[in-house]
Formats: C-alpha cells, structure tokens, sequence
C-alpha cells in the first residue's frame, strides 16, 4: 500500500517515511534506506527521517554513518530521550565510550525512568571503580526493571517513538469559496442632498 501511495505522490514526504518505516518492520533495512534517501531529497533537514535512517544503518552495520544521522536528529531535537539513548549506543558500537557516556547521562536527565540507560550508566561506572555510581544506576535499574518489566527493554521498543509511528496523508485545503461581486457607487448626493452638508468645514 505504501509503495503505491509513494509512486501516486511521488513528492509526499509522509508517504516515503511510511514505506521506509513498512520495509524495516518487513525485515528490508536495504530498500528502507532507499525510501528514506527519497525523504531526504524531499526534505533534507527533517527528524524523523535522520532517525529512521540512523536506526536502518545500524541494522545494516554501517555504525559510522548511523551515527552522523542519530546526530543530525538530535541536532534537531534535542529533547528526545530515544533518540539520545540510540545515539548512545550507536557512539558506543564505534568505540567512542566518552561520547556515549554523555548521551547516556544525557538520556536519563530527559527521562529518568529510562531503565536502560541506567543500566548502561551502571556498567560504565563499575568498570571505572566508581561503586556508589554503580550502587545508584544500578539500585534505579533493578526498581524501574520490577516495575515496567523487560519487555520494555526489548530492542524494538527502545527504538520506539513518535518519530517510529506511521504519519498521515496531509489533509488538502479545502476548495476556495467563490467570490463575491463588489461594486462601489458613490452615494454621496443622495446620503446628503443638501450641498452645504458635502462640504468639509461643515
């Protein structure tokens, strides 16, 4: 369905992203990336698109340039605990432990109950010796893990956003009303018949 929407609106942005999002759920990260490329082209500078594909490059092991496009998304907003968390670790698959430490800390300012940025965060600070690091993220993993369960740490849902959710069809405007004749006629004699009333220092 959504490759025919794509080929019926071949500038719909919404309808690209939507193929992309169809081809990754269907197991085609390859072909998803196309889609997105499309989306690019239509809009360069756009959230979810830069998320999406970040999320397609890591499936395709392509860690450097899923991290240049979870960066172009959180450049973009910079108040998504998602997309800090994937950035995180996708720093991290590239061995930039300082940078993923950041995004994870950053992660969990955004989002406190992030149970799996904690746990990351606990990892970090026990191999640096720092104990009452790993003692609290690791006390808040094991509390937000009994609490939500480890279903929410599934990969899937931590990749989970707004930015993941199918968009709709932008809604067209609706057709112009047509327009009414105007004529303007000048009244002036009969409004005031008497001439000394037309005068204007009257």
């Amino acid at each position: 369905a959504f490759t025919q929407a794509s080929a019926a609106e071949p500038k719909s942005l919404e309808a690209w992203r939507n193929l992309a999002r169809a081809r990754m759920l269907a197991g085609q990260p390859a072909t998803a990336l196309d889609a997105l490329v499309r989306a690019k082209v239509l809009s360069p500078e756009a959230v979810a698109t830069s998320y999406l594909e970040g999320i397609v490059l890591v499936r395709l092991n392509r860690t450097p340039e899923a991290v240049a496009a979870f960066e172009a998304a959180v450049r973009l907003d910079a108040n998504a605990a998602t997309l800090r968390y994937q950035l995180a670790n996708a720093y991290q698959a590239a061995g930039r432990n300082d940078k993923a430490v950041e995004q994870y800390r950053e992660t969990v300012r955004l989002d406190p109950q992030h149970a799996s940025a904690q746990y990351k965060l606990a990892n970090v600070a026990r191999q640096a010796g720092d104990q009452a690091g790993f003692q609290r993220h690791n006390l808040e993993f094991l509390r937000l893990r009994k609490l939500f369960g480890d279903e929410t740490r599934l990969p899937e849902m931590l990749e989970r956003c707004v930015y993941t959710l199918p968009e709709a069809a932008p809604t067209p405007p609706p057709p112009a009303e047509p327009g009414i004749d105007v004529r303007f006629v000048d009244a002036t004699q009969e409004v005031f018949p008497d001439a000394g009333q037309r005068r204007a220092d009257v």
